[in-house]
């Protein structure tokens, strides 16, 4: 934290204040929405689950599904007023907003809101899943141009967009995800990193580490063993 002060996102608003908060750990599936707040009103736009990564960083987001239904126990009255309670509470009256959310047991419990869509590669995998361009719609918002929008869960099959990790800090010698393009599943390859790109792992790092995204439709119900076959056929290697 003291290295990224002055980034904006990390950055204190003054020098005697801690960094450090402590904080309830919620164990429960962690989502992600995007919703419209205006004249009193939300209208959802999407809803992801997201899959943890395991032995990486806490709270490190290894991939997201959508379209996700929520559970039973949510009723969809009360996720619209838990979303407009949380960017009333921030004084958000109209805009496109991003909120994650645990879900416990009956509750909605907010973790972090911003007056953004959701970013990392949601945006790439709504285009691909909903038909829809973020882009887009964030400028015909804000020129108040009148908004359609597709069924936030329209019933049929997920895609998953999975986001590629190295495993190891160095020097980006290799990244080749050829052998995908004859899987498939597989709906677009973007990798963002080309070779002699420098890896710092986290904690040093936590931008650097992530080489691009892949987004795919599953065929199986075992998400994650997916994630580890898709992400198996990537070939990376760090010297």
């Amino acid at each position: 934290l003291s290295a990224r002060r002055s980034n904006r996102l990390f950055g204190t608003p003054a020098e005697d204040v801690s960094p450090a908060l402590a904080e309830e750990f919620i164990a429960g599936d962690e989502y992600s929405a995007d919703f419209i707040i205006e004249n009193d009103q939300v209208r959802v736009i999407r809803v992801a689950r997201k899959i943890k990564a395991g032995g990486a960083p806490f709270g490190t987001i290894r991939a997201y599904v959508l379209p996700a239904s929520l559970p039973g126990s949510i009723d969809p009255a009360y996720f619209s007023q838990a979303l407009g309670n949380a960017a009333r509470a921030l004084g958000i009256e109209r805009a496109i907003c991003m909120l994650d959310f645990f879900i416990r047991d009956k509750e909605i419990i907010p973790i972090e809101l911003a007056p953004r869509p959701g970013g990392d590669c949601l945006p790439f995998l709504i285009l691909k899943r909903l038909n829809l361009d973020m882009l887009k719609l964030t400028l015909d918002f804000a020129e108040r141009r009148p908004l359609v929008l597709p069924p936030a869960d329209d019933g049929h099959p997920p895609y998953i967009g999975l986001r590629l990790h190295a495993e190891r800090g160095g020097t980006l010698k290799l990244i080749d995800a050829g052998r995908l393009s004859r899987d498939s599943r597989v709906k677009e390859i973007h990798l963002t990193r080309e070779p002699g790109h420098v890896i710092e792992m986290p904690p040093a790092d936590y931008d650097s580490w992530l080489l691009g995204h892949i987004i795919f439709a599953p065929d199986g119900p075992d998400l994650e063993a997916e994630c580890d076959e898709i992400s198996g056929q990537v070939r990376v290697e760090v010297e």
